[in-house]
């Protein structure tokens, strides 16, 4: 399996504190791994060549960045038979690659501007077309 960017997935990702985990209070849980779902985002401000983001469903932490060295499996989370996801690709004002995802009625985009506002030019251009 691989990264693709605008890819949806799940990462089994190993937790870093697990080896310290004595360190910590006897009642926390510190769990050996972590597994997040989101859209692959890649190749963005704040996220390295040796790691990815993925999109998550908080609007006020609307990325993770996962180091890919940290990543202990993964499978791709295969939208159902009679789901409606769509992926595009547009081409952004200063030359850059962006995927808009459209889930049902949900937007998404891996652009800087919807990453922290939740809001862009190239989701607005896709509602408007698809409307």
């Amino acid at each position: 399996m691989q990264l693709i960017t605008g890819s949806t997935v799940t990462v089994k990702v190993r937790n870093p504190q697990f080896g310290s985990k004595h360190r910590f209070a006897s009642y926390m849980n510190v769990q050996e791994h972590n597994e997040f779902t989101g859209v692959v985002i890649r190749g963005r401000k704040g996220i390295g060549p040796d790691q990815i983001g993925l999109t998550t469903d908080d609007h006020l932490f609307p990325m993770r960045v996962i180091d890919l060295d940290r990543i202990v499996g993964m499978e791709d989370s295969l939208p159902a038979p009679n789901s409606k996801v769509k992926t595009y690709s547009i081409q952004g004002s200063k030359g850059n690659s962006y995927t808009v995802v459209q889930d049902r009625s949900s937007w998404s985009c891996d652009c800087p501007g919807y990453m922290f506002r939740r809001s862009c030019k190239h989701v607005d251009q896709f509602k408007a077309e698809a409307a």
